[in-house]
């Protein structure tokens, strides 16, 4: 006779408890705006990338990009998987040239929103970049950092 135990757990997207490779960009860049209170956004996915950065389909595994809906604001916050290690550098590249090219659009639109993309962050770890345009980049660098342990 033997003997089998079972253990059921909750998986839910907001906890810190679930592996960096269990979890989809996706589910990680919302629970870290869900984190930072930020409201009011579109999810952008793989898909519809080609639209906002100029990336290979085959540099990038994962993608997930946060935008806001409000009108005028520059807030946006994303996490990019590269496919290799070869293609880090590539996906570093583009999201700063597309962090760049809004920032040149704000300059003369907003100063405030231009400050949000002037403080802008760019993190990479184990082959996710993450990138944070919002009122608490730091603080969404960290909460990045801490979803990949």
């Amino acid at each position: 006779m033997s003997l089998v135990c079972v253990l059921f757990s909750s998986c839910s997207s907001h906890s810190p408890s679930i592996a960096a490779y269990e979890e989809s960009a996706a589910a990680r860049v919302e629970d870290i705006a869900y984190q930072l209170e930020i409201k009011n956004y579109s999810v952008i996915t793989k898909p519809q990338m080609s639209l906002h950065f100029v990336l290979k389909d085959t540099e990038v595994a994962d993608f997930a990009y946060l935008v806001s809906d409000t009108e005028g604001d520059a807030d946006e916050i994303g996490i990019i998987q590269a496919s290799s290690k070869e293609s880090i550098a590539s996906v570093k590249n583009a999201v700063g040239e597309h962090i760049s090219l809004k920032e040149s659009s704000y300059r003369s639109y907003s100063n405030t929103e231009y400050e949000k993309l002037s403080s802008s962050i760019i993190l990479e770890k184990s082959g996710y970049v993450f990138f944070a345009v919002c009122d608490q980049p730091e603080k969404a660098g960290k909460l990045f950092e801490e979803s990949m342990q």
